[in-house]
Formats: structure tokens, sequence, C-alpha cells
């Protein structure tokens, strides 16, 4: 009796857990998602008019907005990854770009928030950074904060940031920003030995690099595709659309039902239009010696902000977020 007793608690408990687990959307999601969507909005023009990529416009080479992206995707589920989707078209119009264009084009920040959250929700990551060498830490922060600032200046000033041209692969990078890059991604990589958390390793790998890269391929081919056919443009931007409401229903699918099969066919439909990005960027990439100045441009510039500012956010603001009633622990509610 006291087995079955027992077998029965455990089984309430756990039906508990999983109603909990899967609230309801409610008002708080939607403010939330608003709120987040203004904050990047503003960022992402400030950023565009402060530091612009003079071959790309709307392209900005120290994108503060994307040091958001990502912590709000992690923190808010894909909610923030719709933030991104959206502050981006906001910021293109604001900019003078063609709308049905926007709705493509903003995949890249869509992505840049996508991207960390799936490997966090796949992996079953805290998003919690366990630091235990506090100082060493803040010792290589203040560095990654010098180098933000550094970049800035040198992307800010151009007859600066394109000093001493350095020639790689036929294309040619001015040697501060270049180095600003490769220091930017040898301090996250010491953060990693240092800190030993597999969540900062995540976050470094994912909410980094992946991000950065997975972005800059699918902003940086849309940008050098040059003057293309309303037809197109119109096919971009109706699957643009697709994309996005189709990975926010499986999401939406997933929640409600608790079945995991809509969760394996989210991380597939997610994988299959990374694939697609790539294809897509490969092909304009060939035809457009600009492709390279402009991914460039937009990969260094989300690393930097997201290793320094997007890295502080984590640290900083998850321990409280997480305690309160706007955290999401899966991807939707």
């Amino acid at each position: 009796m006291e087995e079955e007793r027992l077998e029965e608690e455990k089984k309430i408990e756990t039906e508990v857990k999983e109603e909990v687990e899967r609230r309801p959307i409610t008002w708080v999601h939607l403010v939330t998602f608003a709120i987040v969507t203004g904050l990047c909005t503003v960022l992402a023009i400030f950023a565009v008019i402060v530091a612009p990529v003079p071959p790309a416009p709307g392209v900005s080479g120290l994108y503060i907005a994307a040091a958001v992206y990502v912590p709000v995707s992690l923190w808010f589920g894909i909610w923030g990854a719709l933030a991104a989707y959206v502050s981006c078209i906001l910021l293109g119009i604001y900019t003078g770009m063609p709308f049905l264009f926007l709705l493509w084009w903003s995949l890249a920040d869509f992505f840049e928030g996508l991207v960390p959250l799936a490997a966090f929700r796949l992996f079953k990551i805290d998003p919690e950074f366990k630091i235990e060498k506090r100082t060493t830490y803040n010792i290589i922060m203040i560095l990654l904060i010098i180098d933000l600032i550094i970049a800035a200046f040198a992307t800010a000033n151009p007859a600066i940031g394109q000093a001493s041209p350095i020639t790689i692969g036929g294309h040619t990078f001015g040697l501060i920003l270049l180095l600003s890059f490769i220091l930017a991604v040898v301090l996250m990589i010491a953060l990693i030995i240092i800190t030993k958390s597999i969540s900062w390793f995540f976050y470094t790998l994912f909410g980094v690099l992946a991000a950065s890269v997975v972005s800059a391929i699918i902003g940086a081919s849309v940008v050098s595709m040059g003057e293309i056919s309303a037809g197109l443009t119109a096919g971009l931007a109706i699957l643009g659309i697709i994309i996005v409401v189709v990975n926010f229903l499986i999401a939406f699918l997933d929640h409600y039902t608790g079945n995991p099969i809509w969760r394996i066919i989210l991380y597939i439909t997610i994988g299959l239009t990374l694939v697609l990005a790539l294809i897509f960027a490969i092909n304009v990439s060939s035809k457009n010696p600009a492709y390279p100045i402009v991914l460039f441009g937009w990969g260094f510039g989300d690393i930097i902000v997201l290793s320094t500012i997007g890295a502080m956010l984590m640290v900083t603001l998850t321990p409280f977020i997480k305690r309160t009633q706007i955290y999401i622990k899966k991807w939707i509610a």
C-alpha cells in the first residue's frame, strides 16, 4: 500500500510539473514581446546610424541590437527570436528599404536568436552561467570591453578602420578591425577554458560564433543580390514569412500537445532552412565581389557585441529574469 501511495504521489507531482511547464500564452508574453521588439528596434537604428557598412545600406559594423537578440531568445524563447525579426523589419522601413525585401532579409536576425535557442533547448543547457574564477573572468571581460571600444572607434572612423590594409583571399581588411576580431575570438576561447562552464561553452559556440556566422551568411547574401525581379522579391518575401510562421506554429504545437514529435520536426525545420540559406549564399557570393566585405563586417560586428555586451547581459540579468514570470523555460510559454 505504501509503495502504491508513493507511486500515486509521484504521478501527481509529474502531472503538476508538466502542467506548469505548459503554461498558457498570456498578455505578459505579448507585452514582453512588444517591449523587447521596441528596444531592439531602437538599438538597431542607432547602430546603423553610428557604424554603417558603406557598401550595404541597413548594415552596421557594430550592430548593438545583436547583443540583445541572443539573450532575449534564451530568456523568452521563440518570442525573443520573433522580436529580432520584427525589429529588423522596422529598421529596414526606417532606412527606406523595400518592404517585401525586408521580409526575407530579416531572417538573418530571426535565426541569430533561433540558432542558440535551439542548441540550448536541445541539450537542455541552463543559460545561467556558473563562474568560479571571478577575478580572472573580470580581467578578460575588461579586455573584451576595451576591444569593443577600439572596434567601435575604428568602425566609426573609416580612415582608422581601413588603415594598414591586409589582403586575405583577394580581399582587403583594415589591420585594426582584423586584430580586434581575432582578439575577441581568442578571449572568448580563454573564457571557456577558465570558467569550465558548459553554459558559457554553449553561449560562445552557439550564442556568439554560430549565431554571428549564420546571421552574416543570410544577411550578406541578401544584401549582395543587388537588383532582382519583382517576382523573385515577392517569392522570397512569402518564403520568409512562411519560415517564421511555421517555426512559431510548430513551437506552439510542441508546447500545447506535449508530443515530442513536434520538437523533432522543429529542429529538422531549422536545420533544413539553414541548409537552404547556405546554398543560397554560395550561389550569390560567387556573383558579387562585395559579398566577403559585407559578410566580414556583419559577422565581425556581431561577434564583438555578443562577446562583450551580450555576455555581460547574460551574466548579470539571467539570474534575476529566471526567477520572474516572464522567463520561458522551453520554447513559447
